[in-house]
């Protein structure tokens, strides 16, 4: 006998707790759409009952409500009075409650519409929350493809799984209460039926099995195809530049081909349940016919019980329909709910007390950093400051360990070991957010998004007004730039502003930081792809608007040092020196 282990099983109960939690509020739903899915199926037991006493009053003497027996018998009399006995009342009676069947039925699908829209946008806003607070280390991690598959195109799946697990309990209760009036007729017929629906529902296992292998090679190959969208929109002027459209083309066109097969077979094997179903259901109901006959069972009651079971088999179509579909499902369910699974996942601490402002000092104290996944720490033992109301150089070569220090300073990574001291208070002692409204960086690659220029510099600060926005732009020496564009600042910028040089997008991300007039300010290469002239004009603009705030200035670029207050070298992940003094000119002689 196979055993179901602990873990594997927890996987399954992660991912209905991820239904479960994104369909919160929404417990109401379920014994909803289960009374609905129960008046409906009343409603369609009752037409039946009397589609048959209409046929057989149409075609001779009214059905005698002996020939049904017992129970059934009683109903169908109760109903037939009723309906007026006549053949007018039994087809205004049918229409009423084919007509109510079908009022309860859009009543059904409006709520199953409502209902499955909220829930996918839960699912969709708690990954995209998700991705927001986990460590940026996490998300460095990760294929961006996959990462926006997840979010985009499986986070529907938790609202079709709901949907599944509730009409099931629609159709067992449906199924339960055409049993109930099939028992109440004839228990043969009904034991028949039983029997049948029992093979029905192994040959749906079998089917199961391939399904769920289909659905995760779709979930896979849909992610792949996902990379290759994002690849080619991300890298349009690289692979125009070098002439790889045709190439590009090819490697999508196999993603692209794979992902089509995938599906294909996956319909394919979906697409046997109706044929199995009906096939089955058919000898069913041969065998019942044929049984009846030889056991003496009145015709009108084999009749109805005929016309039960026709009326039942969608109700059984659809629970088999649900259980296939929950194990297709499955694969996009597991991904998201990995995705917003928590225990495996590193979080940036937040600290209890606002940041008010820098007053002495930056320290960091015996700082080491080592990335997610990496087996050499990037800082080792780093002792150095940043003095605040000065301006602070730090140089090295290139991955010497200056954008980890970056990184720590914006709270995108924290300490492996050590601490970094703001004031004599740890900066994890401090609100994140109140300590980044302090702290602006610009850089020599600035991270835009695809959106006008307006947009990227407000991005900082979303208050920001017009005026502020084409003030901050005039420091960075960008304004002109952007009044003479036909748009003006409502131009758009393009993919990671691929429309824009690499020195007007330095601009923008140094106009992005300047608006939020930080205490402190990062400059890493902020202006290396800018001309020397108007370079000199951007650094006395900045030092002027900078007046009492704190410079952090990365280099590798010695004649880049001018006007400093303290120079740190580092190589090596590893401090080499730091020099203070009052001769910006010595710390320049030094530091070459």
């Amino acid at each position: 006998m196979s055993t179901v282990s602990p873990t594997s099983l927890r996987p399954r109960l992660q991912r209905w707790r991820i239904v479960a939690i994104c369909a919160r509020g929404y417990a109401w739903a379920a014994p909803l759409l289960a009374v609905l899915g129960l008046l409906a199926s009343l409603a369609e037991i009752f037409a039946v009952g009397l589609v048959v006493a209409f046929f057989y009053e149409a075609i001779g003497p009214g059905i005698q409500a002996a020939q049904f027996g017992g129970l059934a018998g009683r109903a169908l009399l109760t109903i037939t009075g009723l309906a007026g006995e006549t053949v007018a009342g039994l087809a205004a009676a049918v229409f009423v409650l084919v007509a109510g069947k079908a009022l309860v039925r859009v009543l059904h699908d409006m709520l199953v519409a409502q209902i499955k829209h909220s829930i996918t946008e839960r699912a969709r806003a708690a990954v995209y929350a998700q991705y927001l607070d986990v460590s940026y280390g996490y998300i460095q991690s990760k294929d961006r493809g996959d990462l926006l598959h997840v979010m985009s195109a499986q986070s529907w799946a938790i609202a079709e799984a709901f949907y599944c697990l509730a009409r099931l309990g629609t159709n067992l209760l449906a199924i339960a209460l055409f049993t109930t009036i099939l028992l109440a007729i004839s228990w043969q017929i009904t034991l028949i039926a039983a029997i049948g629906a029992v093979i029905v529902f192994g040959l749906m296992r079998v089917i199961a099995k391939p399904a769920r292998r289909l659905g995760e090679a779709a979930v896979a190959e849909n992610q792949e195809m996902s990379r290759q969208m994002l690849a080619m929109l991300q890298g349009m002027r690289t692979i125009r530049a070098y002439g790889q459209e045709m190439a590009r083309k090819r490697i999508f066109e196999r993603a692209s081909r794979r992902t089509r097969q995938v599906f294909v077979r996956m319909d394919q094997v979906c697409s046997a349940i109706t044929p199995i179903s009906e096939i089955t259901y058919l000898g069913v109901l041969a065998l019942i016919v044929w049984v009846a006959a030889s056991s003496g069972t009145p015709f009108a009651a084999t009749l109805a019980c005929v016309a039960l079971l026709y009326r039942l088999q969608p109700h059984l179509r659809e629970f088999e329909g649900n259980l296939l579909a929950l194990v297709r499902l499955a694969p996009p369910v597991e991904a998201v709910a990995a995705a917003l699974e928590r225990n495996d996942k590193i979080y940036p601490p937040d600290g209890s007390r606002p940041f008010a402002g820098l007053k002495n000092e930056i320290r960091f104290e015996n700082v080491w950093l080592t990335y997610e996944q990496a087996d050499a720490p990037s800082l080792r033992g780093l002792n150095f400051s940043i003095p605040s109301n000065r301006t602070t150089a730090l140089i090295g070569p290139s991955g010497a360990g200056k954008t980890s220090i970056i990184g720590l300073l914006l709270r995108l990574y924290e300490p492996s070991r050590g601490r970094i001291v703001v004031d004599g208070t740890p900066l994890t002692d401090f609100q994140r957010q109140t300590w980044l409204r302090h702290v602006a960086v610009a850089g020599q690659d600035a991270e835009l998004v695809d959106d006008t220029i307006a947009a990227n510099i407000r991005l900082a600060r979303p208050d920001a007004t017009p005026q502020e926005i084409e003030q901050a732009a005039g420091l960075a020496g960008i304004h002109q730039f952007i009044a003479a564009l036909p748009d003006g600042y409502d131009s758009f910028i393009g993919t990671q502003g691929l429309n824009l040089s690499g020195g007007q997008r330095q601009r923008i991300g140094l106009a992005r930081a300047l608006i939020c007039r930080p205490q402190l300010l990062i400059l890493d290469e902020a202006t290396n792809a800018v001309d020397a002239p108007l370079e000199n004009e951007i650094r006395a603009n900045v030092a002027a608007a900078m007046k009492g705030g704190t410079i952090l200035i990365i280099t590798h670029r010695l004649d880049s040092l001018r006007e400093i207050d303290h120079l740190v070298r580092i190589a090596d992940g590893a401090i080499v020196e730091s020099t203070a003094g009052p001769e910006p000119s010595m710390l320049r002689r030094r530091a070459s």
